[in-house]
């Protein structure tokens, strides 16, 4: 939540207190959204929508009941859902600023940590990291994540990991001093991904092994031919490598293994 900023977290939050106010009057549908809720804070069941299915089902019936007795909520409960929701909204952001959690939503990007990250991750792809990507990083230390290639530019980064299709526009560069890991790249590259590649101190791509969306000779082919490259391939995976996290080096780099 934190890439959508604090009014997505306020709805986030509205949206939770107005199913559990419609669901109170039939415990079996408000049972349901009450585990589906603990689930999701200790695993990504958010993240399939395949196990939101009976959640809404369950919402749905609370709603009909309702609806066939004319149960509704009175205003009062109404405006508490709101005011709780005001309330919890801003206690997380009073929290947030008393423990200096280390979590910085910029213009450019998110920051996570006091210090100056030293690794970037740039647009990353939710099919290689996962859409739960964030709670990996945030455990890795100082580590941004941004979109904008000139924003990680004038960071000065010193390692900048790539994802997936990496979209990079003409004319954009990195910083010639970085080195750049890249997760399961295209394939195909064009030719402004391929400069980056160039451009950079040390190179490594890391490729899936089972992955059936493309044939990696061509890329591994060219990518050999340049200095300092290195190639990975990952036994056991395919296109989602988003497990492979480690913790940081001493140096502040990342290390990666599956």
């Amino acid at each position: 939540m934190v890439e959508r900023g604090w009014g997505f977290r306020f709805l986030y939050i509205l949206g939770w207190l107005v199913v559990l106010i419609l669901c109170a009057s039939a415990p079996a549908s408000l049972g349901v959204w009450v585990v589906y809720g603990v689930a999701g804070i200790f695993s990504h069941v958010g993240g399939d929508w395949r196990l939101g299915v009976l959640p809404v089902l369950a919402l749905a019936v609370a709603v009909w009941k309702r609806g066939l007795g004319q149960n509704w909520a009175e205003s009062r409960t109404w405006c508490a859902g709101v005011f709780a929701a005001v309330a919890v909204t801003a206690g997380l952001a009073v929290v947030g600023v008393v423990t200096n959690n280390g979590i910085f939503r910029t213009d450019d990007g998110i920051q996570v940590g006091i210090e100056r990250p030293k690794v970037w991750f740039f647009a990353p792809d939710v099919a290689v990291l996962g859409k739960a990507y964030g709670k990996a990083i945030r455990a890795r230390g100082s580590v941004g994540v941004a979109w904008d290639m000139a924003a990680i530019r004038e960071a000065l980064a010193s390692e900048i990991v790539l994802s997936g299709s990496a979209p990079i526009r003409a004319g954009e560069t990195f910083s010639e001093s970085s080195s750049i890991t890249w997760l399961n790249p295209p394939a195909r590259l064009d030719a402004n991904q391929e400069q980056v590649l160039e451009m950079a101190v040390e190179e490594t791509i890391i490729w899936g092994e089972l992955r059936t969306d493309a044939n990696p000779s061509r890329l591994k082919a060219w990518f050999e031919g340049l200095p300092g490259g290195q190639w990975i391939f990952v036994r056991d995976k395919g296109l989602f490598l988003g497990d492979g996290f480690s913790e940081r080096k001493k140096g502040g780099s990342l290390e990666w293994h599956w």
